[in-house]
């Protein structure tokens, strides 16, 4: 009997379209515009490439628009 998503064993699959890049297995991708990463901080997850304070803080480390707004981090 095979599941109905088409894969025969059933591992790894799922009804989202999550990606996560092989150079860094902890960020997911949606889409082209819509960058999904995890506050540093907080730990919540967030859309880098809205249009808002959040940014990648030294260059490496994701800060959610919350976060970069409390703790007066700016671009």
């Amino acid at each position: 009997m095979e599941p109905e998503n088409g894969n025969p064993c059933g591992v790894g699959t799922s009804d989202s379209e999550t990606v996560y890049t092989r150079d860094n297995p902890g960020i997911e991708e949606t889409s082209d515009d819509e960058k999904i990463e995890e506050c540093f901080i907080c730990h919540k997850k967030f859309n880098i490439n809205a249009d808002d304070s959040s940014h990648y803080h030294y260059g490496k480390y994701p800060m959610c628009s919350y976060c970069s707004d409390f703790y007066g981090f700016y671009r």
